[in-house]
């Protein structure tokens, strides 16, 4: 689950947190993200591999987008559900962060 809840970021650089999202060892978690763009949709999702040490993790994005990021899991089983509910919406802003 994404613990982050603001709505806007200052700059492109944006710091998804997230805590455990299954109690069993893991493999890896997997962050995604897509941009939102009015009148156009959504665009097709990236997404890059996180160590299953960490919890957190830095996207370099473009300033003044909308973005939808979601994280999942992978366990032995296979990958955790991308659980609409779980995903963060964020526009990074404009210029340095202060």
């Amino acid at each position: 689950m994404i613990l982050n809840h603001g709505t806007e970021v200052k700059g492109n650089k944006v710091r998804v947190v997230w805590s455990s999202l299954v109690p069993c060892p893991l493999e890896r978690y997997k962050v995604y993200y897509r941009k939102v763009l009015a009148g156009f949709g959504k665009k097709k999702w990236r997404s890059v591999y996180v160590s299953s040490k960490q919890t957190h993790h830095t996207l370099d994005l473009q300033c003044q987008i909308e973005y939808e990021i979601a994280v999942t899991a992978e366990i032995s089983s296979g990958e955790t559900p991308f659980n609409h509910s779980s995903w963060w919406k964020v526009k990074t802003g404009q210029g340095k962060i202060s």
